[in-house]
């Protein structure tokens, strides 16, 4: 009944705003569809058995747990976000079932809305990681999938379940 509540809560809001902040009261930015609050916490992407056999919309991302690494689903096909194995206990998803159906969804839902567990529908807003300095130093016991952004190193942080992988944008 919790999720049930919290995705009407996300509904509601992201109808309303097209906005949403976690942890906070008012985004920072006018361009974030999504945005979290500053603090030692990362974002952990959704565990797939095998996302070489999954139909996903380009721009998806998730932790395969066949590879132990994280997928990003391009028009060619699915990519290497960080190229060193980690590793993952999946016996915590033993047992457990997902909702096929299940969705939320934040922006302007189109007529071709693609699936996914969170959705953002905008074509002009992005989505704000959350901030953490140095997550190899501040996030205790980071989950395989967790991706931060480094404000200090201006860095996208990703860890693979083993180590954290680190991203920056190609200079023009």
């Amino acid at each position: 009944m919790k999720k049930i509540a919290i995705i009407a809560g996300l509904l509601m809001t992201s109808y309303g705003y097209s906005q949403l902040t976690i942890g906070k009261n008012t985004a920072s930015s006018p361009s974030s569809s999504i945005e979290f609050a500053d603090g030692n916490r990362g974002m952990i992407l959704p565990w797939v058995d095998d996302a070489s056999g999954m139909t996903a919309a380009n721009g998806t991302m998730v932790f395969d747990l066949t590879t132990n690494k994280v997928m990003v689903k391009y028009q060619s096909g699915w990519a290497e976000l960080n190229q060193t194995e980690g590793q993952a206990d999946s016996t915590l998803q033993d047992g457990k079932s997902d909702k096929a159906t299940a969705k939320v969804s934040i922006g302007e839902p189109g007529i071709d809305s693609p699936d996914g567990i969170l959705v953002l529908e905008d074509n002009n807003r992005a989505m704000i990681l959350p901030k953490v300095v140095e997550p190899d130093k501040n996030l205790a016991s980071p989950e395989p999938g967790t991706m931060v952004y480094d404000p200090n190193k201006q860095l996208l942080a990703v860890f693979n379940g083993d180590t954290w992988s680190y991203w920056w944008a190609a200079s023009e």
